[in-house]
């Protein structure tokens, strides 16, 4: 009788903790908004590519001609068809008008390419031809000695792009019908810089707003509040933004709030939810050279807030972010509708909406330099 009881007790345990997973994945997979309504992923697949004619260092990007991947090493763009199939190169290192020297950023808008690289930002028309290119003019007429010995955060002289990663498509917002750009900005002073000073955080902006001559005529936006309780997180100092109609969103690896601005850098308020079992612990540095030996080891153990992407016909905003470290080899991806969570779900890692086509959107992607494959990921959205 014993043994009986101790059968049953077992079965029973086994199908309390079964029950208990299930509804876990459940909720891990869906997230319900105050209105009820919800959005479940559906049908993601991964479409595999050649990767053996690129340097496997870039990302992708899409526009109406497919999906391309940016070489950032050899500055070509391969383009795929939406399925997968090679259809030619695309610009490469040169000065000519099908040329372009570095592939930071890319934007497609209106038919034309908007190429980001170094101090300069390319137009290209849908044949990669060149019909303009720009070198930014950081401005500044402060005399040198003050700039060197005081520098400000309303020195313009003293700023400079907020680069990110080689893997990333550098985030920037071209203006069509106002003019001008909107750019991710950051000061490396020796008195004033992410690595040691508190009034970096405090005072210096990091968006700048530049006219159609790419001259900066604007400073706005701050830094996270969160980056003052960390002295300091420099390898974490860096903007992801998206254009929302209107409006500029911006987001911060370390904080789970979107901020949102108008288009004239003015903020107006924030939203956002927490990611699902966001490591945070994050190990404070003194010194550059603190901070460039600890880089891959912030990045590998510890979560952070990632990609932006705003799809306008459906009034979505999907938020990529790496709860665990990239060593844990997953993202998750967030879903806002008007600013609330609708979805939140676990995604393959380095999973970044970049757009979409009829009822399927498309992701970057896999880069696999060991085996000389790259991927980009297709998957449709159920709405319940």
């Amino acid at each position: 009788m014993n043994e009986i009881r101790v059968v049953l007790l077992f079965f029973l345990i086994c199908f309390f903790c079964i029950t208990a997973c299930k509804k876990q994945q459940e909720n891990d997979r869906i997230s319900l908004d105050s209105s009820g309504a919800k959005i479940e992923l559906m049908s993601l697949d991964t479409i595999l590519l050649d990767g053996s004619l690129t340097s496997q260092v870039g990302y992708f990007f899409i526009s109406d001609l497919g999906v391309h991947f940016a070489d950032r090493v050899q500055s070509k763009l391969f383009t795929f068809s939406l399925k997968g199939e090679y259809l030619g190169t695309s610009l490469e290192k040169g000065d000519g008008p099908k040329n372009q020297n570095g592939l930071h950023g890319l934007v497609f808008k209106d038919s034309l390419f908007y190429v980001l690289s170094d101090q300069f930002i390319s137009i290209f028309d849908r044949d990669f031809t060149i019909k303009e290119r720009f070198q930014f003019k950081w401005g500044g007429h402060e005399p040198y000695e003050e700039m060197l010995n005081f520098p400000t955060a309303d020195m313009f002289g003293l700023y400079e792009i907020a680069w990110i990663s080689r893997l990333v498509n550098m985030p920037f917002i071209p203006l069509e019908k106002e003019g001008g750009f909107i750019l991710p900005v950051m000061m490396t002073h020796p008195k004033l810089n992410g690595y040691w000073t508190t009034d970096y955080y405090e005072e210096v902006s990091n968006l700048g707003l530049f006219n159609e001559n790419l001259e900066l005529i604007k400073l706005g936006g701050k830094r996270s509040e969160e980056y003052l309780d960390h002295h300091f997180l420099p390898n974490f100092d860096y903007t992801n933004l998206v254009r929302r109609r209107g409006e500029l969103l911006v987001s911060f690896p370390i904080d789970h709030k979107i901020y949102v601005y108008d288009l004239d850098l003015e903020y107006l308020r924030k939203f956002g939810d927490p990611g699902k079992m966001m490591k945070q612990d994050y190990i404070s540095t003194q010194t550059l050279e603190e901070a460039e030996a600890q880089w891959e080891l912030d990045f590998d153990q510890f979560g952070f807030y990632d990609h932006l992407f705003y799809d306008e016909e459906k009034d979505l905003l999907f938020r990529s972010y790496v709860p665990q470290g990239r060593k844990e080899n997953f993202s998750r991806l967030q879903i806002y509708r008007e600013e609330r969570l609708v979805a939140d779900v676990k995604v393959p890692l380095r999973f970044k909406v970049i757009g979409s086509s009829g009822k399927f959107y498309y992701a970057d992607g896999i880069i696999d330099e060991e085996n000389e494959k790259l991927g980009f990921y297709k998957f449709s959205i159920d709405e319940m």
